[in-house]
């Protein structure tokens, strides 16, 4: 283990780290990071009741305006460390015709692999059902994989289901296939207000996109997870499945959800991604090798923590049952 003064903060490949991006993680977008002061600490929740609850407004003429109050409950989050090392060796580094590239390289590769683990936390938390009220999640029992069945009427059952609007939809890209081309959204989406049943024959198959159904919804964004992740324990053969695969894997699943992205503390939002610490780079020798080399960690610290499991809506076994 390395000493405290052995261990280096690498600005430069900080920044690399905190640049570095993959357009299939889509993590902070599904659920967008709140800055929190502390690893552990407390967050005030509103009382729901309080804010819709309207006593009679009238003032008599010599009276006075009813008197009403609000109050809060706290909620608590703790972050939770996450991180990757990778070691180079100096023969490597020595040998590169440019000496910052095998640590820029490795930088790379760490950060990505730290990313793909928050994606798949992200994943797990928005697929989770506990993470939503009871009336607001349905087992679709695998309708949405036959492209005539009417998906649009249980989207937009979900969406009066949240008791305040969503911003997004999320789902896995299996799920997405089968939204893309299901004949009502078509027929709703393109205008036609027909079905468009896929030919035969080579012709190419009617689709939307997800900025179309978006808007439609009256929506964001629609977000599509692509990214994939190994299975397999190290040694054994590889097994890839999809992050955003549902609730079961490899069943489907999609989520709607009130998100907005530099949340505030008094914003009604399902979840946030609570960040003490950003991504940030270490440094410090290692003995191992004949000539020793370099370690390159990188951590953060954060958590995904659901706020107001009404405001979110999940769709279960969508192509599978």
């Amino acid at each position: 283990m390395p000493t405290v003064g052995e261990m280096q903060f690498d600005g430069r490949l900080t920044n690399m780290s905190v640049q570095y991006t993959n357009p299939e993680y889509i993590a902070d977008l599904a659920v967008p990071i709140l800055s929190v002061p502390k690893k552990t600490g407390k967050y005030k929740t509103y009382a729901k009741d309080e804010r819709f609850t309207v006593p009679p407004s009238y003032v008599g003429p010599k009276g006075d305006p009813n008197e009403v109050e609000w109050s809060t409950s706290e909620g608590t989050f703790t972050c939770e460390d996450h991180g990757f090392k990778e070691f180079i060796s100096q023969e490597e580094i020595d040998d590169a015709d440019v000496p910052l590239q095998p640590m820029a390289d490795t930088t790379n590769f760490v950060t990505d692999l730290t990313m793909l683990a928050k994606e798949k936390r992200v994943a797990d938390a928005v697929f989770n059902a506990s993470n939503y009220a009871a009336g607001n999640q349905v087992d679709i029992a695998a309708g949405w994989a036959t492209l005539s069945d009417d998906a649009l009427t249980d989207i937009e059952t979900g969406i009066d289901a949240c008791f305040l609007p969503p911003t997004i939809m999320v789902m896995g890209l299996p799920t997405w296939r089968k939204l893309a081309r299901n004949e009502k959204i078509l027929a709703a989406v393109k205008g036609t207000l027909k079905p468009q049943a896929i030919k035969a024959g080579g012709v190419a198959a009617p689709e939307v996109n997800a900025q179309e159904l978006a808007e439609y919804l009256g929506l964001e964004a629609v977000l599509i997870g692509r990214a994939r992740i190994n299975t397999a324990k190290k040694g054994q053969t590889a097994s890839y499945s999809r992050v955003w695969d549902g609730t079961n894997s490899g069943k489907g699943g999609a989520a709607l959800l009130r998100v907005k992205q530099n949340p505030g503390t008094r914003d009604v939002i399902w979840g946030a991604h609570m960040h003490w610490k950003q991504r940030q780079v270490f440094t410090y020798p290692d003995t191992r090798g004949a000539f020793g080399g370099t370690v390159v960690r990188v951590v953060e610290s954060n958590v995904v923590k659901v706020v107001c499991t009404d405001v979110g809506y999940l769709f279960k076994d969508c192509l599978v049952t």
